[in-house]
């Protein structure tokens, strides 16, 4: 095992499958103590979790929030703190997607892209600086994962595209 990361703590939200998976289980091998955000898959964070328990030998923290929710966030930041009392890394990976021409895209479909694609980044950086700030000096990273249909564009994804494009910017 690698242990590039080895003393630090690396969140990274959506990790319950896909890429916010992945990214987890290779902090983990390098070393790193992680903690798993999900917001409705339980099932899926628990097998991630005992994929990193089964590389690294180490438990991680699993914490439930929904990311387009202000004080999810600040719950989820609490428990990181009440656990760990710092953290080193964010991994703003939590997104979703929602297809749709524009002319019959629903407002409520707009508002919930912005809120989990774009919003939920920005709150996640606004109340992770207090933890970051305890990390050791020059390990701090905040990582926003956005998308190359942020900077291409995709036919019927002109909303998702402009909350990737947020992210970009």
């Amino acid at each position: 095992m690698n242990q590039t990361f080895k003393g630090t703590v690396v969140l990274v939200t959506g990790s319950s499958r896909g890429i916010g998976a992945t990214v987890a289980k290779k902090f983990a091998a390098s070393g790193a103590t992680v903690v798993l955000h999900y917001h409705a898959s339980e099932e899926g964070v628990k097998r991630v979790s005992d994929e990193i328990r089964a590389l690294s030998g180490l438990s991680p923290l699993c914490l439930r929030a929904d990311v387009a929710s202000e004080d999810d966030i600040k719950n989820l930041f609490k428990g990181i703190k009440d656990t760990h009392g710092t953290l080193s890394v964010v991994v703003n990976n939590a997104g979703i997607s929602v297809d749709g021409l524009l002319p019959r895209f629903g407002v409520e479909h707009m508002d919930k892209l912005w809120q989990t694609n774009l919003r939920s980044a920005l709150l996640l950086c606004k109340h992770s600086f207090s933890l970051l700030s305890r990390a050791q000096p020059g390990t701090a990273s905040i990582i926003n994962m956005s998308s190359v249909v942020g900077v291409t564009g995709n036919a019927g994804q002109s909303v998702y595209a402009a909350t990737k494009a947020g992210l970009i910017a």
